[in-house]
């Protein structure tokens, strides 16, 4: 080789084909949601009428944001939907627009996530990168693409990424208050927006318990979480949707195989769109929870890679058992609706990645990745790419 070609240079074109791999989907995502979005309020979105009629009215207060929508308080995305609807006239088209930024946001988090995790597998770590780009721009979840409302959706999925992002990228030679912050008014955004929301405080404490310097800031976290638990749950009313969950844990105790199979029907949709949606799930679950306990049982090495995973795994199907609760009275099949995809597609990338961790050797993938035309770079330092050290 050239003294003066570097291996970055002669390797430009494989990024390349990886950069492509996994902006494409995002770019052509973009175009149909230009082309194809519908400034028409759907479903739900005509209950802002009355917030838009309020603010033209100049009767518009906080307390209105405030307050619930079925067991939700959907503060931060009604705030953000009233910003849009000032600059746009009420185009939700402008709401889409934010649903598919948020989207690309928490893919730019997955990526770093999985460079972080997976840097083992040097230049194939472009596979699981593509894969995750393919599957969270995926038009599976066509529904929260096309419904500016969806906002309630991503927010706190954004949240989700963005707290156990913060915590598990922090670098350990900086003060760890900064990131405590971050992640804690992540997780407060997330559960102002969602009900499930709420599980970003607890899906993190793992991610606190593990790391000495983020431990003497468990007793804070806590507090802060209930601080805000407290808060949500002040004059919170028995509506309609409270009243299907409680339907829903009637039906979980009366007959507890349908609601596993919805909850499995949800997770496994973005991988079947035909039967068995459910059996797909429940292989999905299974390995996940295999690849979990493995790690965390006999890869002692591996399981401060395999933490992030397993948080935001958790999470996904902690809102799912949450989405079963509320609307297991609608039907199994309700399941399906494409709205709820997303988490599943949060599953199958935290599967993809611990099972990566489990089953992959390093230093076999390692030899691979040398051996692939024009790699003459160094393995990298595993213990800075996985954040292990003092």
């Amino acid at each position: 080789m050239n003294s003066g070609e570097t291996p970055a240079k002669k390797n430009w074109w494989w990024w390349a084909v990886v950069a492509a791999g996994a902006l494409v989907p995002w770019i052509v995502l973009a175009f149909q949601v230009r082309r194809y979005g519908v400034n028409l309020p759907f479903s739900d979105q005509w209950e802002f009428v009355l917030l838009v009629q309020e603010l033209r009215a100049d009767e518009l207060g906080i307390r209105d944001f405030f307050k619930q929508h079925n067991e939700q308080r959907m503060f931060f995305p009604r705030l953000i939907m009233m910003g849009l609807a000032v600059l746009t006239d009420w185009n939700v088209k402008a709401e889409m627009a934010v649903n598919l930024l948020l989207g690309m946001a928490i893919f730019g988090i997955t990526f770093v996530l999985l460079v972080r995790t997976l840097g083992f597998l040097r230049r194939w770590v472009a596979v699981p990168v593509v894969v995750a780009s393919a599957l969270l721009s995926s038009f599976v979840q066509w529904e929260n693409w096309f419904w500016g409302w969806q906002i309630s959706w991503f927010l706190p999925l954004f949240c989700l990424f963005a707290a156990v992002g913060v915590l598990t990228l922090w670098p350990r030679d900086r003060p760890a208050w900064p990131a405590i912050g971050l992640a804690a008014a992540a997780a407060f955004v997330g559960q102002y927006s969602l009900l499930s929301g709420s599980m970003i405080w607890v899906v993190c404490v793992p991610l606190l318990f593990v790391r000495k310097s983020f431990r003497m800031y468990l007793i804070p976290w806590l507090s802060a979480a209930a601080v805000a638990t407290f808060v949500y749950l002040r004059n919170y009313r028995t509506v309609a949707g409270m009243e299907y969950m409680r339907a829903g844990v009637d039906q979980l105790i009366e007959e507890p195989g349908t609601a596993v199979g919805y909850v499995m029907y949800l997770l496994g949709r973005p991988l079947l769109n035909a039967e068995p949606q459910v059996g797909a799930g429940v292989a999905l679950t299974v390995i996940f929870a295999v690849a979990a306990a493995y790690l965390l049982l006999f890869k002692r090495d591996q399981r401060m890679d395999a933490l992030p995973w397993l948080a935001l795994g958790a999470y996904a199907a902690g809102a799912a058992v949450a989405t079963m609760l509320g609307r297991l009275n609608l039907g199994v099949h309700q399941a399906g609706s494409s709205r709820y995809t997303t988490l599943g597609i949060v599953l199958t990338i935290c599967t993809l990645a611990l099972v990566s961790l489990a089953v992959l050797p390093r230093a076999k993938l390692a030899a691979l990745s040398a051996a692939l035309p024009g790699n003459t770079s160094r393995a990298p330092n595993l213990a800075n790419v996985s954040g292990h050290g003092t």
